[in-house]
């Protein structure tokens, strides 16, 4: 199958010739404006992509990486003293999960929070579509 941009690509052609009796260029032409309030970043050079929310992320991973992440050993008795203790002890062992694709998704790039929809390209928080850019 095509990538997900070209096959959106075609059917933004497609669906400006029906609604405009004629094409009206590449959808790369109207990203910028398309994804304006997006609030959507990559996070690393992975290619993670959180939501704008996020400030101060240490740590990032794709949804589909958890399974890699390492295991950690108990906190030891000195690292629980008191709840300042304990954050610092955890807060290297916390992430931030990013590129989140739930249910049944399918043909999904650079996009965050998808449930059971496909052909996804630079989107945020889509539920039961197809299509999306």
């Amino acid at each position: 199958m095509e990538d997900v941009y070209s096959y959106l690509n075609n059917a933004w052609k497609r669906t400006a010739k029906i609604l405009f009796g004629k094409e009206v260029g590449e959808l790369k032409r109207y990203e910028e404006w398309l994804k304006e309030y997006m609030f959507m970043r990559p996070i690393n050079k992975q290619g993670v992509f959180l939501g704008g929310e996020f400030k101060d992320v240490r740590k990032a991973i794709a949804y589909d990486d958890l399974s890699k992440l390492e295991k950690f050993e108990p906190l030891n008795i000195n690292e629980i003293k008191d709840i300042d203790s304990i954050f610092e002890a955890l807060k290297e062992r916390f992430v931030t999960v990013g590129s989140l694709l739930l249910g049944v998704s399918r043909n999904i790039e650079k996009s965050t929070e998808i449930a059971d929809s496909y052909n996804v390209y630079y989107s945020r928080t889509v539920y039961s579509s197809k299509n999306i850019a």
